[in-house]
């Protein structure tokens, strides 16, 4: 089920009418293809990516029944090194920038919050 949720425009938002148009989301607290084909979708939290990026590679292949070959490995590393994580820089999202609040996110990603919660550590 899809609900929409509509705000109204903030005139200091960078892009004209933003908040006004429709946000849709999932409000059953799932996600729709994960529930239908839990056996083929591996679910991880980003957390866990960011604090141990080779043990995601090597969930990832495991649960793809995929081995991880020696130099799949090692390149994984290298960019790891090459491209350390900010390596771009850090972008810092202001939600009043868009005419949002930390109440408007709130309310539409509650269930789906909720859900990520039950999702195990690697």
């Amino acid at each position: 089920e899809l609900t929409n949720t509509v705000a109204a425009p903030n005139p200091q938002a960078p892009f004209p009418g933003y908040r006004g148009r429709v946000i849709k989301t999932r409000t059953g607290g799932g996600d729709e293809g994960v529930d239908r084909h839990a056996d083929s979708v591996m679910e991880v939290r980003y957390d866990d990516l960011i604090a141990n990026p080779i043990r995601f590679v090597e969930r990832v292949h495991e649960f793809a029944g995929v081995s991880l070959e020696p130099e799949h490995r090692v390149a994984v590393e290298h960019h790891l090194q090459r491209r350390p994580q900010h390596h771009f820089g850090r972008h810092r999202y202001q939600l009043e920038r868009y005419g949002l609040n930390d109440q408007d996110i709130a309310e539409v990603t509650e269930k789906y919050v909720n859900r990520l919660t039950t999702i195990p550590h690697l």
